[in-house]
Formats: structure tokens, C-alpha cells, sequence
């Protein structure tokens, strides 16, 4: 039995409990089973609905590409001629991971090959396998554990990565990274033609270690240089405070476990203070966690749906407005910027549709939901399974939700000077003037 408690970047993610376990030909090999779990995840779940044929190839085209990586050939397999018939070509594929083992010097990754190559035969930027490794530090993302990392959220912008986000407190902020700078090159070595993960992977290292940014900077025409210390960050998901007019301000960066309750306990206190109107920022806000999501978009709405999840085939889900406590329904303006995306975007979306005003420039346009599922090795995948429609049916695939009021800023986020606050605080301070409070605990 499978349940769906519900998954960053610029991600929208259910976690997922596995099928039970899967026969695997006969055989009892762990990487047989792995990969035989791993398969049929990818056949019946994957929203792009994969012919059997395209998975198998693309086993194969991994294996090959695995021998090929330890200097092996990777003709010594052989031609892989598919039947048809699935049991057959199936057990032929688990042949094929047990060939490459036996020329392989890492042979237990075999089978992780062969699933990684199912998964890009998908063609999904969003779907990705991950070793047990790189799985484990997968959910730390999404939750609130410390890491390691100078602190930025990057995106690819018309093969540019881009930082669309600096986190408070980081090494980036305070070596003067801005959001909007983007990366030429990582201790010297071009990104140009380089995947967002191949650049990801170029930034991270280990703590106390550094890393060198070459920026180009909106407005100057020479690139910045900086050299940035990689430390523990400890990541503030919520940040409240009362602003000099009486607004209340919360800013969420990210949808991880545990982000409903300290929205709550922030959007309380904000109301114990008397706020009059909130500003809700999540400019930059990358995704995250489909539950938290409808929750914190929950405590913002009476009645109705959230979003609703359509997959390949043919079926539907409507998320609806939960029972939250404490209920917002006071003056509210959102934040949103080109960095929201996935659960952003649900929540902004359902608030626009409720009649709530967006302030800033348009979002991501991420419109499809990634499924996590944790195999028996302790590796990992994330599936693209679903799409959604925001309650007004809108599918901002590819196009975002655009600003009710426009108004760009690429500078620090609550400085003097951040001119997208400002015009949500000046409409708040005008709409709150008569109110003596606004919304209930």
C-alpha cells in the first residue's frame, strides 16, 4: 500500500511510501530489485506515460554509458533486441545489469546506471535519480536540517544560471552577492554550456573550504569577482516582523516540514502585535513541499480549493482549504518575483484567484508536481507525476502568474530601498486606516 503524505529546487513534490516489493525475475540481488522497483514507478506513475520500450532503451543506453566510464566497451553487451513482450525484455535488461557488474570495479552501481539512464530517457528536467548518497542529502533540502553551502538559489534563465535568491545570514549576502548576478564562471572554470546541476555541484564543497564566483552584475559592465567561505547554515524559513506603519511582514522561503506550524506561530504573532494588514513575501521562494503548501495557503482562505492535481491519466485531485488555525483574512498583499515557483505559485495562485493582490514581476511558471520515492537501497527518485490548475483552472505551465502591480527590484530584500515592499505597505497602510485590527487568532 502507497500513501501520499506529500516534496526544491523550484520543485512541487509529494513523499511517497513505495509499492511493496517487486518480484525481479526470480532473482533475489538487491540491484535487481532496485531496479525492477525503480521501473515499474517509472512505467505507472510518470506523467509523461513512457513506452515500455523507452525505459528499457534507456536502461541500456546507461549501462553502456557506465561501461564506458570505467574503460570497459561497451559492445562487449552486445545489441539489445526487445521482443515485446515485457517479462522477456525486462529479465533481458536485469541480464544486462549482472554483464555489466561482472566487468564493472564499482559493480554496485550497475544498477543504479540503468535506472538513471530510465530516468533521463524521460526527458524530464524535473526527474532525477539519486544515489543513496545523494538521496540522503535530497531530504535534508527539504527539511530544516543545517547544511553546507554559501546560500543562494539558483535557476537556469536562457542557459544563464542566474541567483535568484540570497538567504539571509549566508556567506553570499555577506560577501555582497546579489540576486539577479549571474554566474560566468566557479574558481575560474566557465559555466557556459554547463547543466544547473553541473553548476550546483561546482559551488558545493566542504565547509571551510571556498569557492570563487565570477558575477555579471545588472548595471556594470566589468564582472564581479568574489571569493566565498562554504559554512554550516542553519536556514530561517520564516522571518516576521512589524513594520514602522503598523504591516506586518512575513517572509517564507521555503515549503519544508515544519513550514505550517512556523507560519502559524509568525502570522499569531504578528496579529497579537495588531498588525494592520500583512505582507506576505515569498520572492524567491524555490518550492518545496506540496502538503505545506495547501496549509499555509489555508490559513489564508475561508473555504474552497487550493489547487488541483491533474496526471496523465485522466484522473483528477482537488486539494481544499484545511482547518488552520490562526485564520487570516485581513488585508493581504503577496510578494512574488521570477524565483517563486512550484508551491509558491500554488499559494500565490490560490490567493490571486481568491481576489488577494500580487505584487512584483511574474513568477516562475511551474505547473508539474514531482513525486519522491525512496528505493530499497536507501537511493532515490523524484518523478514528475502530475500538474496542476490553480482554482480558477489557470495552467501557468511555461508562463507564470503575472503581478496584479508590477514593480521590479533586484536589490536586498527588505532594504530601505526594496521598492516592491514599499508599494505593498503603502496599499496596506491605505486599505488598514480605518480598521482598528484586522483577522482573528
Amino acid at each position: 500500500m502507497r500513501t501520499r503524505l506529500t516534496h526544491l529546487l523550484v520543485t512541487l513534490v509529494l513523499i511517497v511510501g513505495l509499492l511493496a516489493p517487486a518480484a525481479a525475475a526470480q532473482s533475489t540481488d538487491v540491484g535487481a530489485l532496485v531496479f525492477v522497483e525503480a521501473y515499474r514507478v517509472l512505467r505507472d506513475e510518470a506523467l509523461a506515460r513512457p513506452p515500455v520500450e523507452t525505459l528499457l532503451q534507456g536502461a541500456d543506453a546507461g549501462l553502456r554509458q557506465f561501461l564506458r566510464e570505467e574503460g570497459q566497451a561497451p559492445a562487449s553487451l552486445g545489441a539489445l533486441t526487445l521482443t515485446g513482450d515485457e517479462r522477456t525484455d525486462v529479465d533481458q535488461v536485469l541480464h544486462r545489469i549482472e554483464a555489466t557488474r561482472a566487468l564493472s570495479r564499482r559493480p554496485a552501481q550497475a544498477a543504479h546506471a540503468a535506472i538513471a539512464g530510465m530516468v533521463a530517457a524521460l526527458r524530464d528536467p524535473n526527474s532525477a535519480f539519486y544515489t543513496p548518497e545523494a538521496f540522503a542529502q535530497f531530504n535534508r533540502r527539504i527539511g530544516r536540517e543545517e547544511f553546507v553551502g554559501i546560500g543562494i538559489v539558483i535557476e537556469d534563465r536562457a542557459g544563464q544560471p542566474v541567483i535568484t535568491d540570497v538567504l539571509e545570514n549566508s556567506p553570499a549576502g555577506e560577501a555582497g552577492v546579489r540576486g539577479g548576478d549571474v554566474i560566468l564562471a566557479v574558481d575560474g572554470v566557465p559555466t557556459a554550456g554547463r547543466s544547473l546541476e553541473e553548476v550546483s555541484q561546482m559551488i558545493r564543497g566542504a565547509e571551510g573550504t571556498t569557492v570563487t564566483l565570477r558575477l555579471q552584475r545588472n548595471g556594470q559592465v566589468e564582472p564581479v569577482t568574489l571569493t566565498i567561505e562554504r559554512r554550516r547554515i542553519s536556514p530561517r524559513v520564516v522571518t516576521t516582523r512589524i513594520l514602522g506603519s503598523g504591516v506586518g511582514y512575513l517572509r517564507l522561503a521555503q515549503f519544508t516540514q515544519g513550514s505550517d506550524a512556523l507560519v502559524a506561530e509568525g502570522l499569531r504573532a504578528l496579529l497579537e502585535q495588531g498588525a494592520r494588514g500583512i505582507v506576505l513575501d515569498m520572492r524567491g521562494n524555490p518550492g518545496g513541499l506540496l502538503e505545506a503548501a495547501v496549509n499555509i495557503a489555508s490559513h489564508f482562505l475561508e473555504a474552497g480549493v487550493v489547487v488541483t492535481l491533474e496526471s496523465g491519466r485522466g484522473q483528477s485531485t482537488a486539494y481544499v482549504v484545511r482547518p488552520r488555525a490562526p485564520r487570516y483574512t485581513g488585508p493581504l498583499v503577496v510578494l512574488v518575483d521570477r524565483g517563486s515557483a512550484s508551491a509558491s505559485e500554488v499559494v500565490a495562485g490560490a490567493l490571486q484567484d481568491a481576489g488577494v493582490k500580487l505584487i512584483g514581476t511574474r513568477t516562475y511558471g511551474k505547473a508539474t508536481v514531482q513525486a519522491v520515492y525512496r528505493l530499497r537501497d536507501g537511493s532515490g527518485m523524484r518523478v514528475t507525476v502530475s500538474r496542476y490548475v490553480t482554482p480558477a483552472g489557470r495552467d501557468i505551465e511555461g508562463r507564470g502568474l503575472p503581478p496584479d502591480i508590477e514593480v521590479s527590484f533586484t536589490g536586498p530584500i527588505g532594504s530601505p530601498d526594496d521598492a516592491p515592499l514599499n508599494r505593498a505597505v503603502a496599499m496596506l497602510t491605505q486599505t488598514a486606516q480605518a480598521l482598528p485590527s484586522t483577522g482573528t487568532p
